[in-house]
């Protein structure tokens, strides 16, 4: 018998292969830059920028942000299109159970110093740009 979820097992199955090949990866990189991210610095911008002059971590940083937007629009996706079969309907409710642990071991792994390098450089870059325009809101 065929599920009428089988397209979404399908993309869900991929989605979970391709969490647990990344996350697997980002743990040998994390066990790799270690000396760099436990090093005592003088300041938090002086660890970000030793840490974001690792080679590879872009393709880290944009592999696990576009992992985590996937699996996020696709579970608010297929929630929202089978939100009323959630409590009834066993598939449903383990596709989005899957998706939610996914999701939160993903954010575990990606979190430091990876993810954390990544939003400290973008307020950096985002409030120098800010001064830099001139405007400032006037």
């Amino acid at each position: 018998m065929r599920s009428k979820y089988q397209s979404y097992i399908a993309i869900n199955l991929v989605l979970l292969l391709w969490a647990i090949v990344y996350g697997v990866k980002l743990l040998f990189f994390k066990n790799s830059i270690r000396s760099i991210t436990e090093a005592n610095y003088n300041s938090v911008i002086e660890k970000v920028w030793k840490v974001s002059q690792i080679p590879n971590y872009i393709n880290y940083l944009t592999g696990g942000l576009l992992l985590l937007m996937i699996l996020v629009t696709f579970t608010i996706f297929f929630l929202i299109n089978h939100r009323h079969s959630i409590f009834e309907d066993f598939e449903v409710a383990t596709i989005l159970v899957v998706n939610f642990i996914v999701t939160i071991f993903t954010v575990i792994i990606f979190g430091d110093p990876i993810f954390t390098t990544a939003a400290i450089l973008s307020v950096m870059f985002g409030g120098v740009s800010f001064l830099l325009s001139g405007d400032n809101g006037r």
